[in-house]
């Protein structure tokens, strides 16, 4: 693993090393029971109920588009750009929460990107506090369909180079993307 020191003990893994995390889980099935000793030792397999998985099968999204704005965000980060909270796309098919970066768009306007993996389309959405986003977005990215990889997964290079047009130069004011990206 790739770790950097910023100095005052603060370490940093790589984009690639945060990447790779995120592909893992997003590449990776989902645990469907946990195997555990009870006190003598033997072994068992307790399942989970259908709530319980649901639950983590949505952490496991946050997870997952977590790493990967936070990839995206280190891969931009001469841009306005950090990773900010957890949102709900109104476009996307459900209600699963997944990791937002906040950025200035050219021209000045602050917006918030939720970052869905395996999804090759990004939304920047007024900049606003509440998890459910309302409204139309402000800039709609497609990415060309030869982004999403023969697994799914849609790159962070793919996503850094899609934004990169639309969102503002980062300016002295603006905190560091790669920091806030990588705290």
């Amino acid at each position: 693993m790739s770790i950097s020191h910023l100095g005052q003990g603060v370490v940093v893994a790589s984009r690639t090393d945060v990447e790779a995390g995120a592909r893992e889980w997003f590449a990776g099935p989902a645990p469907t029971a946990v195997a555990v000793r009870d006190e003598r030792g033997r072994s068992h397999e307790v399942a989970g109920s259908d709530r319980l998985r649901e639950i983590e099968r949505r952490a496991r999204l946050i997870a997952v588009s977590a790493g990967l704005a936070r990839a995206v965000a280190a891969l931009v980060a001469d841009r306005a750009v950090r990773v900010h909270q957890v949102r709900v796309d109104p476009r996307a098919a459900g209600d699963e929460q997944v990791m937002a970066l906040r950025v200035t768009l050219v021209g000045g306007a602050e917006a918030d990107v939720p970052v869905w993996p395996g999804v090759p389309r990004l939304h920047a959405y007024p900049a606003g506090d509440r998890v459910e986003i309302a409204g139309e977005p402000l800039v709609v990215v497609e990415l060309p369909g030869a982004a999403r990889e023969a697994d799914g997964w849609v790159p962070a290079a793919a996503f850094a180079e899609a934004l990169r047009d639309h969102v503002a130069e980062a300016t002295a004011g603006t905190p560091s993307p790669v920091v806030a990206a990588m705290a």
